[in-house]
């Protein structure tokens, strides 16, 4: 989808106050969502055409998984999944430090992973408050829009 098509697309959310839209034409698909400042886009998501033999979040269980000790709440946990179609990395760098590990507490605003979509780096926030049970996804994979790619229990 041609950059111009998509900002027409965030202009018609502007001028009609739609806080999120869904577009499909053709195989091409995207979801635009504003962020929770004017005019600030949170989330862009292009989805497209299906592979053949993939099934959207299908490598979901498979990677770098590891679960923490007992004690936590397993009937508590929820995933924290991908915003963007992309390439996951756990760290800045291959040279890094991943930003979180299993059995680590986050907040809102800790940086969980980076997906990179066009060549862009996004920076994927966790955006509510939890502690890290498993990572379901291997560094270096491609994500779709929707993808759970870690297990949290989120904090009372």
């Amino acid at each position: 989808m041609e950059l111009d098509r998509i900002n027409e697309l965030i202009d018609l959310m502007k001028e009609r106050g739609l806080s999120e839209l869904q577009y499909e034409s053709g195989k091409e698909k995207v979801k635009l969502v504003l962020g929770p400042g004017p005019g600030q886009i949170q989330n862009v998501a292009y989805v497209p055409a299906p592979q053949a033999g993939v099934a959207p979040g299908e490598a979901a269980g498979q990677g770098e998984s590891a679960t923490a000790g007992a004690g936590e709440a397993e009937s508590d946990a929820v995933t924290i999944d991908s915003p963007i179609v992309g390439t996951y990395y756990r760290s800045p760098s291959p040279e890094s430090p991943a930003f979180i590990e299993v059995g680590d507490d986050f907040d809102e605003d800790t940086i969980l992973c980076i997906v990179e979509a066009m060549k862009v780096m996004n920076e994927i926030k966790a955006e509510r408050r939890g502690k890290i049970i498993e990572v379901l996804i291997e560094n270096g994979q491609s994500v779709e829009f929707g993808q759970p790619l870690y297990r949290i229990v989120p904090a009372d």
